[in-house]
């Protein structure tokens, strides 16, 4: 998870029907791509101080933020000289104001045709700098919200079809039940009342009422395992990895009872479906159920790591720790089963990718001496 890339479990075929607001559309692969292939191009020119300008002139033209804040602002651990302790972009993100512009950008590049290079830059750009953001935060402002497992809720509204759409993923393979919210970013909260309070508030126009089903996500967050980590480091050890794909913002938030949790890039494994007593606007409440992965590679070094193993590695690991959490979770021993069984074929995988990073080790110390 946290690469810019499908992770395991997430096939465009299967998905194709699911709702849009989760980016899964016919090309949406491809323009995944292209935005990974702008944010590589955005790494490795970060110190070009007039290519960043040209597009931060832009970005601070659409969401309403310092241009001087947004030029100073990188990776803490990458220039400890600089001021790396302003989170404007989140902060507007929480107001509703900011939150239109920002998703209205994001949506952009996943949504519309005859998508220009430079509105993908403009996209990359914003990405990035929230990258950013989320990263100083947990690290040097709310050493709490470093690494942090729990579960959050989101309230939803979605049609029938698409209900029966989440419902149905449950009949595929334990490794294609995955949905995904690819270079976006989601709201979430730690308090269920507050998931609740947002369904039971939503308008909407009269005939539109009926066609509307209130779905609660119940979203089980965890990181991966020390040993894990560990692993993936005795073979990439300066590959940064970070927990910024779930980091609560109540303090940086407009609305600090929210108890906000920010998902970035959202990747959700579907575990459960089903329906609760409680009832909104007479209808029901569906909930799906799911388990994600706190920990991402996305920083301003990891383009160094394109052209290896380390991608493949750690993807693989996190399926396993996907799977793991289901395992946790989910009270049905028939489930339970079918992911010991999907876990155990991923181990096999393992132990291939694990020759496949060793003989890369080997190639590049032979390299190395000479």
């Amino acid at each position: 998870h946290g690469d810019l890339e499908y992770p395991l479990g997430i096939y465009e075929d299967d998905l194709k029907n699911i709702n849009p607001n989760f980016y899964v559309a016919d090309n949406v692969s491809e323009r995944m791509n292209k935005m990974r292939t702008h944010l590589i191009n955005v790494r490795k020119n970060w110190n070009e101080l007039e290519y960043r300008k040209n597009y931060i002139k832009k970005l601070c033209s659409v969401i309403d933020v310092s241009e001087q804040d947004v030029l100073d602002k990188t990776w803490f651990d990458v220039d400890k000289n600089k001021s790396c302790e302003d989170f404007s972009f989140i902060k507007t993100y929480t107001s509703q104001e900011g939150y239109e512009k920002i998703f209205s950008l994001m949506n952009t590049v996943f949504r519309c045709e005859n998508i220009t290079e430079d509105q993908y830059d403009m996209a990359t750009f914003l990405l990035e700098y929230i990258n950013i953001e989320l990263f100083n935060y947990i690290h040097l402002k709310n050493n709490e919200a470093n690494n942090f497992e729990d579960v959050v809720y989101r309230g939803c509204y979605f049609t029938e079809d698409i209900v029966e759409s989440f419902k149905a993923l449950l009949q595929l393979p334990v490794e294609k039940r995955g949905i995904g919210i690819p270079l976006s970013l989601m709201s979430s909260s730690k308090n269920i009342n507050v998931a609740f309070e947002f369904l039971e508030n939503q308008q909407f126009p009269d005939e539109d009422i009926k066609k509307q089903i209130p779905v609660l996500f119940k979203i089980h967050v965890s990181n991966l395992d020390r040993d894990f980590l560990d692993f993936y480091h005795s073979f990439y050890p300066d590959s940064v990895v970070s927990s910024i794909c779930a980091v609560p913002i109540e303090n940086l938030s407009v609305s600090k009872d929210e108890e906000e949790v920010l998902l970035r890039g959202a990747f959700f494994h579907v575990i459960n479906f089903y329906e609760l007593e409680r009832k909104v606007k007479n209808v029901p409440i569906k909930v799906v159920e799911v388990v994600m992965v706190n920990s991402n590679r996305d920083h301003l070094t990891g383009s160094s790591f394109e052209n290896t193993n380390a991608r493949k590695l750690f993807n693989n690991l996190v399926g396993i720790q996907k799977f793991r959490k289901a395992r946790e979770v989910l009270e049905n021993e028939d489930e339970r089963s079918l992911y010991f069984s999907a876990e155990k074929k991923l181990w096999q995988q393992l132990l291939l990718t694990e020759e496949e990073c060793k003989q890369e080790k080997n190639k590049n110390t032979i390299l190395g001496e000479k």
